[in-house]
């Protein structure tokens, strides 16, 4: 997809759609971990995990760059 994406050229136009299937959150789960090209939508479902001081869910996130200037939200 990135390789897709940087051989386009200005004017160049791309169908896009959202994702498929719903994201299910349950809270005080036993682990959740996330990693791969879906990383942005759980970004949202970490968040809320994140802001209930009562759910005691385990998050893993594993998330890898080629270069530094491919880390998301430095």
């Amino acid at each position: 997809m990135s390789q897709y994406l940087a051989s386009l050229k200005p004017g160049d136009t791309i169908a896009v759609r959202g994702t498929i299937g719903k994201i299910r959150y349950s809270p005080n789960m036993k682990k959740h971990w996330h990693g791969g090209t879906g990383i942005t939508p759980m970004l949202q479902v970490i968040e809320e995990i994140l802001k209930n001081p009562d759910d005691n869910t385990k998050v893993l996130l594993l998330y890898a760059n080629v270069s530094p200037d491919d880390i998301l939200l430095k």
